[in-house]
């Protein structure tokens, strides 16, 4: 829900040492709705209404150790979020159109490489 605070933990478990020492949290929010009157006449609109990306760990050093850790994250969620939904046919007052919509959220951890192109 909108304003909720979301809490976690990214584990990590590194079997040799990693050339980078940042861990990112990426938060993304995606909305796609369509509106079709017949199978030629689709209308499609896309939008990211959320897309964060917020540092959970810097390591003093160029590299992050091989071993196995846990990062502790915790983020409130924007007051203007759209709820999550996956939905198929949504009536109408004009049953020759069919609205469908899905928006969905997503919370994935980067690892950033302190050489280039990695």
């Amino acid at each position: 829900m909108p304003e909720d605070t979301v809490t976690g933990a990214v584990n990590l478990n590194l079997i040799d040492d990693f050339p980078g020492n940042t861990i990112f949290l990426k938060i993304e929010g995606h909305h796609k709705s369509t509106l079709k009157k017949s199978i030629q006449d689709i209308k499609t609109k896309e939008e990211y209404p959320m897309r964060y990306k917020i540092p959970i760990y810097t390591a003093d050093d160029v590299e992050i150790k091989a071993g196995q850790y846990q990062f502790p994250f915790s983020f409130k969620l924007p007051a203007n979020l759209i709820p999550s939904a996956d939905t198929g046919f949504i009536p109408s007052e004009d049953v020759t159109y069919m609205a469908f919509t899905n928006v969905k959220y997503e919370i994935e951890a980067e690892l950033h490489s302190n050489y280039a192109g990695t």
